[in-house]
């Protein structure tokens, strides 16, 4: 207490109009926050109030204090740096609630900067991983794990066994059915085409065996027709 008794009798006194030009040219400097700069601003007020009020009558001394504060805002919000178009777009009624609007948006905006300095520091790192080549292909830009040159044909068991099988590659599969690489039984275009064309053999078999029927007697020999004539012709010599 002593200390600071002795502080403010030392330290110049300065006048209303001295604190006035202080408070008109007052910035918020590149290094400070909101709340630093709103502190030094409500000083200067408190200041400027105090002197301006001293032995003045109620009613002026309120009607200084709502004058003064009217004007304080706007020197806040001019020079509050580059919130000052949003705190403005605001029109905050009291210095109070300018500075709270203020730190508020300072804090989201910090936020939102440390997001983005995170992601792209993530981003790099990911890049620079890329540049290692794909160890199946050989090739750069992808991983191993999103190579397409890399086909897995095996499934995940179903079964309560958790062994896994070994994975193939198309240069080792061979077809069982024609026995060439490449592709699986159940892939073989050469066993669809036989399957089809079995599959359209019993038509063709029942239009021949109606044909041959009209052709050919209740026996399987000539027709009834053709012997019934071969007879008639027969007699006819004889």
């Amino acid at each position: 207490e002593l200390k600071e008794t002795l502080k403010t009798s030392l330290e110049p006194q300065r006048t209303t109009t001295h604190l006035y030009l202080e408070l008109y040219s007052s910035k918020q400097k590149p290094e400070e926050d909101v709340m630093e700069y709103s502190t030094r601003i409500e000083s200067l007020q408190t200041l400027i109030l105090e002197q301006e009020t001293s032995g003045k009558s109620a009613e002026v001394a309120t009607a200084l204090e709502n004058s003064l504060k009217a004007q304080t805002i706007q020197v806040f919000i001019e020079d509050l740096g580059k919130l000052k178009d949003f705190i403005k777009a605001r029109n905050p009624p009291t210095l109070e609630k300018a500075i709270q609007a203020a730190r508020e948006e300072e804090r989201v905006r910090r936020s939102l900067a440390d997001s983005k300095r995170f992601y792209e520091g993530n981003g790099k790192s990911s890049t620079k991983k890329l540049s290692t080549p794909c160890f199946h292909c050989n090739k750069m830009g992808h991983w191993a794990r999103d190579c397409r040159y890399k086909t897995n044909t095996t499934k995940p068991s179903t079964g309560a066994s958790t062994s896994t099988a070994p994975k193939a590659s198309e240069s080792t599969i061979t077809c069982r059915y024609c026995r060439k690489p490449g592709h699986t039984k159940e892939e073989c275009r050469k066993l669809k085409y036989v399957n089809a064309k079995r599959a359209r053999e019993p038509t063709n078999s029942s239009t021949q065996n109606s044909k041959n029927s009209s052709l050919s007697g209740a026996d399987g020999g000539r027709p009834a027709d053709s012997l019934k004539t071969a007879a008639i012709s027969f007699a006819e010599i004889f």
